[in-house]
């Protein structure tokens, strides 16, 4: 997506963050923080507060604090490997690499690795006799009992899969150590060089810059240390297919891999709905080179930045989309689509309430795989059922869809369901829909007012308008996916 898509109040930010991004080829630990890859710069906007040197010492202990707690606990889980003797196999002369997180807890309810990013990737890779490796971004726990249940998990892949947990030694463990340690140094370095250049920063990023310093770069000097090590082992001319968010932790990997001079070509894969807001996705025309994969492929038309190389590929993750037809709206039962972030759940949820308190509508929520019902339990609204099945299944037998903050919202449009966006005082936290379809098949509401207005905005577009309808829900599915069909997977990554 080109970068004049983001919204204009972060616009400057993006410019100021960019002119950091050179900095990153100084020293690769400038490669492990989120505050150079942009990550969470919204977020920081969102929440912003004036800090003062309470704030700044609190920030270093808790970095400490958590980043020893993160290496502690990595060496047990190493251990965990080492006394299991976890193998894994490397006499292919080419190898097709997967790069892609590994959600802890989908592994322990039976979600077979890589099929949560790259659907039927492993499958393909199999019939066509390629040999592959699954290095794993484990996601979602670190904690030791959970390994030692992944770690069996683990043997069941007979030798396809490498962890960190497996390559690093225990000199690495010291190198990590270290690491650690000096990282904050070299960070607060960088700060002091800009305010003696005479140059002031906006209080926001300052405010983003320490918000930063909370230990998040251990993983990214984590992939890096592996990525040294991997690089040793892995035959040359292979290929590795990486889910490519502009994270540090693929970042890491690609510049360790460059560093090694490994012969290995990078596919880094942006097969998601993203919105403007996520700074870190775009790809910035000053990042170090190194950082980059070779190839950059995206989830439709309407993602390609006309300033960078990029190709459409095959959505992987929204095969079903394409198996369902869409959808006339007829039932008035309306579903309500959590997200990640719990603000804008908890801005729904009491709407819902204020909803229920003069009608008897009848909601149906679905929560993220991230919501912890505990924590919401009190704003649900009167008339209300959790509902578990697959969003498909329910966009079927359900009349309009409310939520915000989710990439969800996209897959109702396009399936052909109404949307209202919630948004707080009248601002969407994270924009995922696209605005030329917006009074057609999207609308916004922040209160009980704009909401009836919005709804019936929206069912008159279905009685009145049903072909610019139509033509509109076509037009995102041409644009913002592309049927992930077995030849368009082979095409994208070269393996036919």
């Amino acid at each position: 997506m080109n970068s004049d898509l983001i919204p204009a109040y972060l616009q400057k930010y993006y410019k100021v963050l960019s002119n950091f991004v050179p900095n990153a080829s100084k020293s690769w630990l400038y490669s492990t923080s989120f505050f150079f890859s942009k990550v969470g710069v919204y977020d920081a906007y969102r929440n912003y507060r004036t800090i003062g040197y309470f704030f700044k010492i609190k920030q270093i202990l808790k970095y400490y604090a958590y980043s020893y707690l993160a290496l502690f606990k990595f060496a047990i889980n190493k251990l965990i490997f080492f006394l299991s003797s976890l193998k894994f196999s490397m006499n292919a002369e080419k190898l097709v690499i997967i790069d892609t997180y590994a959600i802890v807890d989908n592994l322990l309810k039976g979600t077979k690795l890589a099929s949560d990013y790259f659907p039927n990737l492993v499958e393909t890779l199999k019939v066509r006799g390629l040999d592959y490796l699954i290095i794993p971004r484990f996601f979602g726990s670190d904690n030791p009992f959970k390994i030692r249940k992944v770690n069996k998990i683990l043997k069941e892949y007979e030798g396809r899969v490498v962890t960190e947990f497996q390559l690093l030694s225990s000199l690495d463990l010291l190198k990590l150590f270290f690491s650690i340690t000096v990282y904050p140094f070299l960070m607060l370095n960088l700060l002091c060089k800009i305010k003696l250049s005479g140059e002031e920063l906006d209080p926001r990023l300052v405010y983003y810059f320490w918000s930063d310093l909370n230990g998040s770069n251990f993983f990214g000097i984590l992939r890096y240390l592996f990525g040294l090590k991997l690089a040793k082992i892995i035959p040359p001319n292979s290929q590795m297919v990486q889910w490519y968010e502009g994270q540090p932790y693929e970042k890491c990997l690609n510049r360790a891999f460059r560093y090694s001079n490994l012969e290995v070509k990078i596919y880094g894969t942006q097969f998601f709905i993203f919105p403007p807001e996520l700074l870190n996705s775009f790809i910035d025309r000053n990042e170090f080179h190194e950082h980059l994969p070779d190839i950059i492929l995206v989830n439709g038309a309407h993602y390609l930045d006309k300033n960078t190389e990029m190709r459409v590929g095959p959505s992987m993750r929204y095969s079903r989309l394409f198996k369902t037809e869409i959808v006339e709206p007829k039932s008035e039962k309306i579903l309500v689509l959590l997200s990640y972030f719990h603000e804008s759940n908890i801005f729904i949820l009491k709407l819902l309430q204020q909803l229920g308190a003069y009608s008897e509508e009848f909601f149906s929520i679905k929560m993220h795989p991230s919501t912890n019902i505990s924590e919401i339990k009190e704003f649900l609204p009167k008339n209300y059922k959790i509902v578990y099945d697959n969003i498909y299944d329910l966009f079927s037998n359900h009349g309009l869809v409310l939520g915000a903050s989710t990439g969800a919202l996209v897959e109702a449009i396009a399936c052909g369901l109404p949307v209202i966006v919630i948004s707080e005082n009248g601002m969407i936290d994270y924009s995922y829909l696209p605005d030329f379809c917006k009074g057609v098949l999207w609308e916004e509401a922040c209160d009980l007012d704009s909401f009836e207005s919005a709804k019936i905005k929206l069912i008159n577009v279905i009685r009145k308008e049903s072909e610019q309808r139509l033509n509109m829900i076509q037009r995102v599915r041409n644009e913002m996916f592309t049927e992930p069909t077995e030849q368009r997977i082979l095409e994208a990554f070269e393996l036919s």
